[in-house]
């Protein structure tokens, strides 16, 4: 569940519909991975949400801003892992 703190902040940015729904995105595969720190690269969600790359990039910016999200590289491997704060 999406608590209305969360919401709150992201309601604040200029951009925030697009954050809002790759916050989305993250939220989703997190809950079908089991996990808080889900797999999902700037590619993948570009392709899930079809989106330019930019665009992911300039919303995941505006999300690890606001802590609602950090970026956990895979070291030696091509993942990437984004770490939710719930």
């Amino acid at each position: 569940m999406i608590n209305s703190v969360t919401l709150n902040k992201i309601f604040k940015l200029e951009n925030k519909e697009t954050t809002l729904m790759l916050y989305f995105l993250y939220y989703t595969q997190a809950k079908q991975q089991k996990t808080n720190s889900p797999h999902a690269t700037v590619s993948f969600c570009a392709k899930e949400l079809n989106w330019g790359i930019n665009k992911i990039r300039t919303a995941k910016k505006s999300l690890i801003e606001l802590n609602l999200i950090k970026e956990i590289p895979a070291y030696g491997k091509n993942k990437a892992y984004i770490k939710i704060n719930y």
